[in-house]
């Protein structure tokens, strides 16, 4: 019963409207020659996808500056342009994260969001090291044997403190940062043989992109930011905000709506007295573990409540459920949403490098986060300081790594950016991109109306192609939306979950 990123990155796309129509593109060119580009790249196949692909390793020193010791083979696939001519700049595609690694769903990407992109340019997808099989720093904090993992404190110390141990054998984990990561990236460009490329990051992705930009802008085309997280995003501090942001435009929207409105006339009042109520004390479910099939009982406080709920914003599929679950759980009835949230917060672990996640974010996120912005940026929110503060104790069992100087400073360039912002995305809140467009005179920010986490839709890939094609954002079609429309709010139970509550 594993859930793969690839089901949560399908339900994203699912629901952002994305059809998997997008797939019929590729059948309007042929894959280029069955010669591989480069003697480390053998023809390969990849999940999800029916074309033909390059995969291959690429060794890099793990420590960059000292050139000795241990190696990392850095997983290489390409996903060939069906142009016999293609352009000769790639795309180059960036995970999110910290942790996830992009060959792993190269397969979605090439086949569905870059779809019409590939028509005429290869697709690059490398597994940043430290994720995917670039000698991945995993840990295994939770297990299936006992569910109040997945609902206890994030990142519990002892198994922080343990992953870390075992993690200390096989690599240095201070070698494992963002700007380590752009130097490999830029190896592999030049061993490709790619003068000019262009750049597609996703959340994280942004954050590696925006790095790979500043250093290496000579070598960059144009980029795409889809979730901006600027350089000093401080990661957790901006959830808190961002996350209250959305779900006081949930709460607005469902009020607009007549069959919400109906259903659940009282919906902002319930919340906030499901939050007054596990202030005082945590709420016990007793459940069958799915995976053990024995019963089982769960304590859930207020903490790790919001931080299912924020989780949850990220996906019109799982938020349009929010105003059910809220009123289950104000009736005194939480298994409900427990039963919602498992599948997402188990996908999300399994899916992620934590030890990557933690390398880089104890280094470049959470040292530069200051008491006076803990209390500025998570008063009056639902979240509270819950985030950051189990973040700092689990940075406190992490080595911090080294940073450039200046590492954090805002990046300037004159390529070409498109920002994508979702008008509702809880992680990267629209109001850090804006912030960045001063610093790119040929960049463009477009907010998506009603926009998550997820960047999939049959019109964003119109005009994201478009850009890619003529290399600017003057004159950008983004018409189509003006269409656009939060998905009906889910006012019963959907089948699946009333089965699982029987």
């Amino acid at each position: 019963m594993k859930l793969s990123i690839r089901i949560v990155i399908t339900l994203a796309m699912l629901s952002a409207g994305y059809t998997l129509g997008a797939r019929t593109a590729r059948a309007q060119g042929t894959a280029q020659a069955d010669k591989p580009p480069r003697a480390f790249l053998s023809r390969c196949s990849v999940p999800e996808s029916e074309t033909k692909a390059w995969c291959g390793r690429y060794e890099v020193f793990e420590n960059r500056v000292s050139q000795r010791g241990r190696k990392i083979p850095l997983n290489v696939v390409i996903l060939p342009a069906f142009s016999e001519k293609p352009a000769p700049d790639a795309v180059f595609f960036f995970a999110g994260g910290p942790g996830q690694g992009a060959a792993s769903i190269a397969g979605y990407i090439g086949d569905a969001l870059l779809a019409k992109v590939r028509q005429e340019r290869d697709i690059v997808f490398v597994d940043q090291r430290g994720t995917g099989e670039s000698n991945p720093l995993n840990c295994n904090l939770y297990n299936d044997d006992d569910l109040q993992g997945y609902f206890g404190d994030m990142f519990p110390v002892k198994g922080v403190r343990d992953c870390r141990e075992r993690l200390e054998k096989v690599a240095d984990l201070t070698q494992y940062t963002t700007a380590l990561a752009i130097e490999d990236f830029d190896d592999i460009r030049r061993a490709l043989g790619y003068e000019k490329i262009n750049l597609y990051g996703g959340s994280y992705g942004t954050t590696v992109s925006l790095a790979y930009l500043r250093r290496y802008g000579a070598h960059v085309r144009s980029a795409i930011l889809a979730g901006v997280a600027p350089l000093d995003f401080k990661l957790p501090l901006p959830f808190a905000k961002g996350a209250q942001y959305a779900v006081d435009h949930l709460i607005r929207d469902c009020e607009a709506e007549a069959a919400c409105r109906q259903s659940f006339p009282k919906l902002r009042e319930e919340f906030e007295a499901v939050l007054d109520r596990m202030l005082k004390a945590p709420v016990s479910v007793e459940m069958i573990n799915p995976f053990t099939k024995q019963p089982q009982r769960i304590s859930l406080s207020r903490g790790p409540f919001t931080e299912r709920l924020r989780m949850m914003l990220y996906s019109h599929d799982t938020a349009r459920q929010i105003p059910a679950l809220i009123h289950r759980a104000y009736q005194g009835d939480f298994k409900a949403f427990m039963l919602a949230t498992l599948p997402q917060a188990r996908a999300t672990y399994q899916s992620l490098a934590l030890g990557l996640y933690f390398t880089v974010t104890c280094a470049e996120g959470v040292p530069f986060i200051t008491e006076e912005a803990i209390k500025r940026e998570t008063a009056g929110t639902f979240i509270g300081d819950y985030r950051v503060r189990v973040h700092q104790r689990a940075c406190q069992e992490w080595p911090r790594a080294d940073l450039p100087k200046q590492f954090t400073n805002a990046v300037r360039s004159e390529v070409p950016v498109l920002m994508l912002s979702g008008e509702v995305d809880p992680a990267s809140p629209h109001w850090l991109a804006a912030e960045l467009t001063r610093h790119f005179p040929n960049g463009l920010q477009v907010t998506i109306p009603y926009g998550t986490h997820g960047y999939f839709s049959d019109c964003i890939n119109d005009f994201t192609t478009e850009f890619i094609t003529r290399g600017t954002v003057s004159g950008l079609n983004t018409s189509c939306l003006r269409g656009v429309r939060r998905p009906p709010f889910t006012t019963t139970l959907t089948e699946s979950l009333s089965l699982n509550l029987r």
